[in-house]
């Protein structure tokens, strides 16, 4: 009986650990995954910057969309039309370094001071849920890249994000106010622009938050 309930237990165990490890999405190598949640039809504006192929799944669902491709520059963010609410994951495949880009300002002086009154909202920001994975995607900026995402979460199988060449992350997690996901673990050595990275985001204590080297 002993022997039964241990391998009873060892059987159960191994299936959640699978089933875990498949619902985890940073194992895709090189796809930076978002999900998205829309009550009805909707347009999702995703705003990423750069070149790059993209996809999207209806959570639960078998068929992906036909990998498209996206040249999308600064002030420009790509329109997304799904037909019925639920769960979306939208995938990307980079051909070159990429920025995300939440929230703007008419011009970068405005950005770069933070001036939040001036700023406004591109993305569908209401509608991201989650970071599913960081994939390969080298970014060059990640400036106001999540601000005002209110309900967005990062699960630890998201990986880390490639930021060898980024060294600004200001404002990034701007009122980001659900947020309590785990970054202590990021790579961040060369980021040196970090003010205001995680203002407004009440459940991000010192010891979730990536630990930057002082000057």
């Amino acid at each position: 009986m002993k022997r039964l309930l241990a391998w009873t237990f060892f059987v159960l165990t191994s299936v959640i650990l699978a089933v875990t490890l498949i619902g985890c999405s940073g194992g895709r190598s090189g796809l930076f995954i978002t999900r998205w949640e829309v009550p009805d039809s909707a347009t999702i504006y995703f705003p990423l910057q750069g070149n790059y192929q993209f996809r999207w799944h209806r959570v639960g669902e078998a068929d992906y969309a036909p990998w498209r491709t996206a040249a999308i520059g600064r002030g420009e963010v790509l329109s997304i039309h799904l037909d019925k609410a639920g769960l979306y994951d939208i995938e990307v495949r980079p051909s070159d370094s990429l920025r995300f880009q939440m929230v703007m300002g008419d011009n970068e002086l405005v950005e770069q001071m933070l001036h939040y009154d001036s700023l406004y909202v591109v993305g569908s920001n209401d509608y991201l849920r989650e970071v599913r994975s960081w994939g390969k995607i080298p970014w060059y900026s990640m400036r106001l890249a999540f601000a005002a995402c209110e309900g967005l979460q990062i699960p630890p199988c998201a990986g880390r994000p490639n930021l060898d060449g980024c060294g600004d992350c200001a404002g990034m997690f701007y009122r980001c106010t659900a947020l309590a996901s785990d970054l202590s673990k990021w790579n961040v050595e060369n980021v040196n622009l970090y003010p205001d990275m995680f203002y407004r985001c009440p459940n991000m204590e010192y010891a979730l938050q990536p630990k930057f080297i002082k000057y």
